[in-house]
């Protein structure tokens, strides 16, 4: 039989074979995640931009089912490329392009939550998607050692439950997402 006959399995023979350990998929579109999984046993998703502090849509579709098949997810761009580490204003970035009014709104709400409680944003960034229980990584990126420290700092600062109570409250995250201190 043709190659357009037999079923696609990406990896699976090599798996098999033991020529690879696992296999896995890279998704930056959030209505990828969940057909992806769904369809092939994947072994990871690389997930970059949809489970952010910004966006959880995919919480109820992809990262569930990625969750239920036992799919591990790394969280690439947690940062959603730039803005959930300069914070707002002028020259944000957001999705790999400037940040829209909306975005930069929501980022306002997030900043005014993080200094009522002095807790960094890059800290919520970067521990929020941790929190699932489907993520066993996040990849921040770092330009060079001092944004590494950086990011290793953020994520070893507490942060409290009562700031991941109050921006569920206000509606700045997914009443569903799971957070650090379990709220």
């Amino acid at each position: 039989p043709g190659i357009r006959d037999r079923p696609f399995t990406p990896g699976q023979d090599l798996r098999a074979a033991g020529q690879v350990k696992a296999i896995g998929v890279g998704i930056n579109l959030t209505e990828m995640l969940e057909p992806m999984v769904s369809r092939f046993d994947f072994d990871l998703a690389l997930v970059a931009m949809p489970y952010t502090l910004l966006d959880q849509t995919t919480l109820h579709g992809g990262m569930a089912t990625c969750l239920r098949r036992g799919t591990s997810v790394v969280i690439g761009a947690p940062f959603a490329s730039g803005i959930l580490v300069t914070g707002s204003g002028s020259g944000a970035k957001y999705a790999y392009g400037d940040a829209s009014p909306e975005v930069q709104a929501r980022v306002r709400g997030l900043e005014a939550v993080c200094k009522a409680h002095g807790v960094s944003l890059a800290s919520a960034a970067l521990q929020f998607p941790l929190a699932h229980p489907a993520v066993v990584s996040i990849i921040p990126g770092a330009a060079g050692p001092g944004e590494l420290v950086a990011n290793v700092a953020a994520l070893e600062r507490a942060i409290p439950a009562a700031f991941w109570a109050d921006i569920k409250t206000q509606g700045l995250i997914h009443p569903d997402a799971p957070v650090p201190a379990g709220v």
